[in-house]
């Protein structure tokens, strides 16, 4: 594979997660590291099983990056540079997530995103919580989201910034305004399954200006899904094209022991001057691709980065497979068109049986690059 797999591990990280509930607002903050685990049945509903989410950015714009592991935690941030052994350059608070709502008892985070949302160099977090029942309807499952200001002293909560509630999301500039754009996948109320929402970057951050693409929008393939089943739970951003804007794939896998049986797919979009249209929009489904299997999580995470140095991201698709099928992840090529299954590029354990330079590693249903 050389250049097209460096740099690149499909994984899925397990370690153990610490509850820590802030005394005041009675939110919990898990703490330990992963790269993304979404829940399994219903995706819509189920909350992040497993591991806690930490995430990697400039949070205070100096240039090296940083390491959120923890909210509500004195020592929440590691700040880079790090040495070798892995000890950070300092060590910085991270403020206890607000209460997202007054109806809401408790939210424990499943998820955490960070990128540039206001142009200072400085990186955000986001964070996205659930308010999980086992009993509560598409309407009624509460996913809210916060956000946590970057910037010299750290990161600080920005309350009073009104989100909508989304399950997970994705950082990327898909208007070309040099405002890192926030991509989400939306939950409750009436948001439709397969939707996707941007918020718009801006001087202030994530504003009042909003797109919302689904199935109903021109140029969107396919039908809207009836089932819970059929959310996007992956998301990521990147220039597929090489127009300057950064474009987004979503995948709606239907992995896990309990969901619907249905289509496993990944949603392209591309960015442009105004933001995602619609125009362009391809749809990927796991069944189309050699070596897929039915029912093995087509989409569970999904990857936008450019492999091979034509200033063009591939689209990485990770199927983690199941009882009866290996796990595999498929890498599409970007073309002036979006992904390309022409020339795609399946791997599998098998693939390096007999290869002593591995450079990618096969595991559940993570990418981490």
């Amino acid at each position: 594979m050389g250049a097209a797999s460096a740099g690149l591990v499909a994984s899925a990280v397990l370690a153990g997660a610490v509850i820590a509930a802030d005394p005041e607002t009675g939110l919990a903050a898990p703490h330990a590291c992963r790269t993304s685990v979404h829940g399994s049945a219903p995706a819509s509903q189920r909350p992040a099983t497993g591991p806690a989410a930490a995430s990697a950015a400039d949070f205070d714009g100096d240039g090296h990056a940083d390491l959120v592991f923890g909210l509500g935690s004195d020592k929440g941030l590691l700040e880079g540079p790090f040495e070798r052994d892995g000890t950070p350059a300092r060590t910085a608070a991270v403020p206890a997530p607000s209460r997202p709502a007054g109806d809401v008892d408790g939210a424990s985070y499943g998820d955490l995103v960070a990128g540039d949302l206001d142009g200072d160099g400085a990186d955000e977090l986001v964070t996205f919580h659930y308010d999980w029942s086992p009993d509560a309807s598409w309407s009624r499952t509460r996913r809210p989201v916060g956000l946590y200001r970057g910037g010299p002293d750290g990161l600080t909560r920005a309350d009073g910034v009104d989100l909508p509630d989304a399950a997970t999301g994705a950082v990327g500039d898909v208007d070309g305004d040099g405002y890192g754009d926030l991509v989400l996948s939306p939950r409750g109320g009436d948001a439709s399954r397969s939707s996707v929402t941007v918020v718009y970057g801006s001087e202030s951050g994530p504003g009042k200006r909003r797109t919302t693409i689904d199935r109903d929008t021109p140029g969107v393939p396919g039908e809207e899904p009836q089932d819970e089943d059929a959310v996007f739970v992956s998301l990521d951003t990147g220039d597929v094209n090489g127009d300057g804007y950064a474009d987004v794939v979503a995948g709606a896998s239907r992995w896990g022991p309990y969901v619907e049986p249905g289509p496993e797919q990944v949603l392209f979009l591309a960015g442009g001057p105004e933001g995602p249209t619609g125009e362009g929009a391809r749809v990927f489904e796991g069944g189309d691709l050699p070596g897929s299997h039915e029912r093995a999580g087509f989409g569970a995470e999904v990857a936008l980065s450019d492999l091979d140095g034509d200033h063009r991201a591939e689209l990485v698709v990770a199927e983690p497979g199941g009882d009866t099928a290996d796990g595999s992840v498929w890498l599409l090529p970007g073309t002036d068109d979006g992904p390309s299954a022409g020339g795609v590029t399946r791997l599998s354990g098998g693939t390096f049986d007999d290869d002593e330079r591995l450079d990618l590693l096969m595991g559940g249903g993570g990418i981490a690059r």
